[in-house]
């Protein structure tokens, strides 16, 4: 406890100079910077929990002090919560605590019950697996519950994982209603559209009211099912991908990694709170097509209202699929799809469409799509196909 003896030596120190230390010893400790280098190196996997430890013992003492009113308040030992820091189980995070630190990724994942299935339980425990070092601490698991008073499973999870900053849970009270369906435009072979079913437009509507709890809530925020396990090294792939887009162009509309209505990365601050639009376009437009291809509709532009609030800015798409579905069939459908990509192969189209879907032609060396900008450079990283956790690829 080098960090804690330091403090607790600085004691009798005035207050202003006793801030400003344990300001330097935050910096010194590890500032939480991403870059695409650490990403893709592994380092941010090999930050040891114990750094992670004392970063935040130290913010939560400065914390303290900055709030105390009278210098003679500082009388307890900058490391009193040594022992809960040791203790088997992580004090709770409260409200103001998640408040005061707005994650870096919010992962939304509506989910409802399903008969005999345990999806979602297997799905947080590949979070729990992946959020390792400075991710667990700057990065969010959204889980709300569309059918409260209906989902075991859900109540049981939430127990589970009450101790865990990274895993928060809430349940849809007030859901939107549906209302009678809008006329579905002209169908020409030039614009294919598939009308919902009133399974699919409750589903949709159940987004919305996840979106509008996250929105604003995040940098990002990656559409998530309840039955997709995230890949081992997906949260590395994830983080290593987001930052080469941004150093391609910022301002990007979203970014595909994987199928359906998973793995469609947002933004979600100044200057582009995106989440929030795009909660806005599906409550508007839920009855005329599935939300898979609203969203596709909304980020690529292909109408004039989404294609106003975008301008030029464009989809990108990673090169690989970092989410295995679990099941067999898709909730938005009632037949069974013809392929499920499975981890880290590529995805192209016809899994996703066209102009969301990485093109081997056009960046054959790259592994973020479009690549045309002038500071594109060929993929320094090889995404291996590994081993799904449980189906034996």
């Amino acid at each position: 406890y080098s960090f804690c003896t330091l403090l607790g030596s600085m004691m009798a120190v005035r207050r202003s100079v006793l801030v400003t230390s344990f300001l330097v010893i935050i910096v010194i400790i590890r500032q939480w910077t991403f870059t695409p280098g650490e990403a893709a190196g592994g380092l941010i996997e090999k930050v040891a929990l114990r750094e992670t430890q004392l970063r935040k013992q130290c913010e939560e003492e400065l914390k303290k002090i900055r709030d105390s009113e009278k210098d003679d308040e500082i009388t307890a030992a900058p490391c009193e919560r040594k022992q809960q820091l040791e203790s088997k189980e992580p004090a709770p995070v409260t409200a103001k605590e998640r408040e005061n630190q707005k994650p870096y990724l919010i992962f939304s994942i509506p989910t409802v019950p399903r008969k005999g299935k345990t999806y979602l339980k297997k799905v947080l425990e590949t979070f729990n697996s992946e959020l390792t070092g400075l991710y667990r601490s700057n990065v969010e698991v959204h889980v709300m519950n569309m059918r409260p008073g209906e989902h075991q499973l859900f109540d049981t999870l939430k127990s589970k994982y009450a101790r865990e900053s990274w895993a928060v849970f809430s349940e849809n009270t007030s859901p939107h209603p549906v209302r009678e369906g809008d006329p579905l435009p002209k169908v020409t072979p030039q614009r294919k559209q598939e009308r919902p079913t009133a399974k699919v437009m409750r589903q949709t509507l159940d987004v919305v009211s996840l979106l509008e709890e996250v929105a604003t809530k995040s940098k990002y925020v990656m559409l998530y099912e309840d039955d997709f396990e995230l890949c081992p090294g997906g949260m590395a792939a994830i983080h290593y991908f987001i930052e080469k887009a941004n150093h391609y162009n910022p301002h990007w509309a979203g970014i595909r990694c994987s199928f359906g209505l998973n793995g469609i990365v947002l933004q979600n601050d100044d200057p582009h709170q995106d989440v929030l639009h795009f909660a806005s376009y599906l409550l508007k437009h839920y009855a005329r097509r599935p939300p898979d291809h609203l969203v596709v509709e909304w980020y690529a532009g292909e109408i004039s209202e989404s294609k106003k609030y975008f301008s030029d800015r464009q989809v990108m798409a990673f090169r690989h699929n970092i989410a295995d579905h679990i099941g067999s069939q898709s909730t938005l459908r009632t037949s069974k799809h013809w392929s499920f990509p499975h981890c880290f192969e590529e995805l192209v189209a016809p899994q996703v469409f066209e102009v969301e879907a990485w093109n081997p032609s056009d960046c054959p060396d790259d592994d973020i799509w479009p690549c045309d900008f002038d500071n594109s450079a060929p993929a320094t990283v090889k995404w291996l196909r590994v081993k799904s956790r449980d189906h034996g690829e």
